[in-house]
């Protein structure tokens, strides 16, 4: 999305990453006030609960509540976790050959 007028966030910068684990969501990032200036681009990544969102700026990863992202068009992609006794892989989710039973956090 580009940001139409100047806004502040309070954020969670999470760095320069591809990969957002569990453990790094809950126990990582550095809280701070996020000012994104008219006509900046974020990349919405997904959606959190309670109108988190978790967003690409200038090559960082952010979470916050962002209501520019909230009208982001886009789409969120799951990957399955399959551990098969001492091996794990991930399987993404659109094969119509997975059934999706439930989700574990």
């Amino acid at each position: 999305i580009t940001i139409e007028r100047a806004t502040q966030l309070e954020a969670t910068n999470y760095g320069k990453r591809v990969f957002l684990s569990k453990r790094d969501y809950y126990h990582s990032g550095e809280r701070l006030e996020l000012n994104l200036n008219e006509g900046d681009v974020l990349k919405v990544l997904m959606d959190r609960a309670e109108g988190d969102m978790l967003f690409e700026y200038q090559g960082e990863i952010y979470g916050a509540l962002c209501e520019p992202c909230w009208h982001a068009e886009y789409r969120t992609k799951w990957w399955i976790k399959v551990v098969r006794g001492s091996k794990s892989g991930w399987v993404l989710n659109e094969s119509p050959s997975v059934e999706l039973l439930g989700r574990c956090f």
